[in-house]
């Protein structure tokens, strides 16, 4: 135990552990049922005293444009696609800002980038020996922008599929079995003697009505 401390060791990593796990209030509650009370702004003191362990290196990233302020001002931010974590994020997007943060952090594998612009021009010179791909949102863009063109060149083949995708739908209609009518559900005597009486009989909606609206009287007192 430190000097002037007021948990010992292994309670405060007790407490800890629970800060970790439920956060301030519930944990507080938690500790509480557990003989360790503690407030849960102190258990949140705790979370943020923890010191945070460097990250490793990162060997695949993904590298786009930021907003500081949408508008306004831009920069770039630069995240680690293997633990979906950011890594850093620099001031501008000038392609030299982006090639000296590749030069201080050698080792990258994998850039994942715009195919034009100052990222692709950046980590071309700052890591020319990492294998350069585009990200998903860009190939799906491209592919978006290219597929129109190439189907507006073919309108033929586009009739001849119509074609064969009704001639298909009409066949399939053709092999399956009609479709019967959904089975009804038996009605029990006594709903259809209510539903259609018999001739001089007192039950029916008429004599229900009227059964229902019948006063009742109370029961005299003895």
């Amino acid at each position: 135990m430190e000097a002037q401390a007021r948990r010992t060791g292994r309670l405060a990593d007790s407490q800890r552990a629970i800060a970790h796990g439920t956060g301030g209030e519930p944990g507080s509650r938690l500790a509480t049922r557990l003989a360790m009370p503690i407030s849960g702004d102190t258990l949140l003191r705790l979370i943020r005293a923890t010191p945070l362990e460097p990250p490793p290196p990162p060997r695949i990233v993904g590298i786009d444009d930021g907003a500081w302020h949408r508008g306004r001002r831009y920069g770039t931010i630069v995240v680690d696609l293997e633990r979906h974590r950011p890594v850093d994020l620099l001031p501008d997007r000038d392609a030299e800002t982006v090639a000296a943060w590749f030069r201080d952090h050698p080792g990258l594998e994998i850039v994942a980038r715009d195919r034009t612009g100052a990222d692709a021009e950046g980590a071309r010179l700052g890591a020319p020996e990492a294998v350069p791909v585009a990200d998903r949102w860009h190939l799906l863009r491209n592919l978006g922008d290219a597929l129109p063109r190439i189907l507006d060149r073919r309108p033929p083949d586009l009739r001849a599929a119509a074609k064969a995708a009704v001639t298909v739908l009409r066949a399939a209609n053709e092999v399956l079995p009609p479709m019967l009518p959904p089975a009804s559900r038996p009605v029990s005597p006594q709903r259809q003697g209510v539903l259609w009486p018999r001739p001089g009989s007192s039950t029916g909606p008429s004599a229900a009505s009227s059964m229902s609206c019948s006063p009742v009287r109370p029961r005299a007192s003895r």
